[in-house]
């Protein structure tokens, strides 16, 4: 029965989720109501908020859990690991699971790219993230980032470059491998920190 239970609130979940995203889609989010999205899916508004606890956190909830995949893969990285191994296998954590469920992802990418409400709020919860990123580096590192601005300077690289390497991925036609396109952003990463040594072209005036 337990697990029966399980799989019923799971399906619960996502078919609340889905009905979200298609309303907040065709509707947009602001005249998306829960009272909508339950209809959809033929339970009460009180269903709703059993398993979201406002109407937003349909499109927050998922990314947050997405990051603590990513964040517990960095706090518990072994000794003597090279850093950017370890922030790729985290980020890879990232890219797995959009791979697992590529409609719903797709689906979010669309919400949060289209709707500036939604994409507001992803702005939001992305910067308290990146301070949980900040703290987890800075552990990671025996740094600490209130005094030492690498912890933070290292997460918004990291959090930049993925959402970069996802985006140059939606923008080529979804054809390339996202983990690839992930481990070049790193790198690139790393080769961008080289530019600050070295002089500006002579020829970047009018370019």
């Amino acid at each position: 029965m337990e697990g029966l239970r399980a799989r019923h609130k799971h399906r619960t979940r996502i078919a609340l989720r889905d009905a979200a995203l298609r309303r907040f889609i065709r509707d947009g989010f602001e005249a998306t109501t829960v009272d909508d999205i339950a209809a959809d899916v033929d339970v009460s508004t009180r269903t709703f908020f059993r398993y979201f606890t406002t109407k937003d956190a349909v499109i927050i909830t998922p990314y947050v859990d997405l990051f603590a995949s990513w964040e517990s893969i960095v706090r518990s990285a072994p000794a003597g690991t090279a850093l950017i191994d370890t922030l790729r296998q985290a980020s890879h954590s990232v890219t797995d699971a959009y791979e697992r469920e590529p409609d719903f992802w797709d689906r979010h990418h669309q919400a949060v790219t289209t709707d500036p409400i939604i994409g507001m709020r992803m702005l939001q919860t992305q910067a308290r993230l990146q301070q949980s990123a900040t703290s987890a580096l800075g552990d990671l590192l025996a740094l600490d980032p209130r005094h030492d601005l690498r912890p933070q300077i290292l997460a918004a690289a990291c959090m930049a470059g993925v959402a970069a390497a996802i985006a140059h991925w939606y923008a080529g036609g979804r054809q390339a491998d996202r983990r690839t396109l992930v481990d070049a952003a790193y790198e690139e990463v790393a080769k961008a920190g080289e530019l600050l040594h070295q002089p500006i072209p002579e020829h970047h005036h009018g370019v």
